[in-house]
């Protein structure tokens, strides 16, 4: 089933949106499709990998000791980090 609906982009989205369409060769609806249906992939892997990691934590979470702490620290960090990684990359490339 299609539906139809209205959307307020902003104009870079907009263009942006051209932009894959022309370099796709497929219509602008389905810019949108093949992006929503890649952030949500993204998502899932992200919720797969934190789960992992959430179980090996709590598997080993008797080992606790100095380097353990240090891991989680650095998973931490490495988790803040990553959320201004794909922000960053698609402003690097689109210019």
């Amino acid at each position: 089933m299609i539906y139809r609906t209205t959307f307020s982009l902003d104009s870079q989205t907009v263009e942006t949106i051209k932009k894959l369409s022309a370099f796709w060769n497929v219509p602008q609806a389905e810019v949108v499709r093949r992006s929503i249906a890649q952030a949500a992939s993204d998502l899932s892997d992200r919720k797969e990998v934190i789960q992992q990691l959430q179980d090996y934590w709590t598997q080993n979470a008797n080992t606790h000791d100095y380097r353990s702490q240090k891991l989680e620290d650095y998973l931490i960090e490495v988790a803040e980090d990553r959320k201004s990684w794909r922000t960053e990359d698609w402003k690097e490339s689109d210019s």
